[in-house]
């Protein structure tokens, strides 16, 4: 999924992402991996991470 987002940014030349988010453990990362990771690591341009805080009450 990363992948297929890092590529369109490439295809339409992005100038930033956005990138929404949620709080997981250590561990649900590990095994499951981060899309939103992949794609901040990846990026062309600049990406900004947004977490949605009402998730984390």
């Amino acid at each position: 999924m990363g992948t297929e987002v890092v590529e369109m940014a490439r295809a339409v030349d992005a100038d930033r992402l956005v990138v929404g988010g949620r709080r997981r453990s250590p561990a649900e990362k590990a095994v499951l991996g981060s899309v939103s990771q992949e794609i901040i690591l990846a990026a062309p341009c600049p990406v900004t991470y947004y977490r949605d805080l009402d998730v984390m009450e």
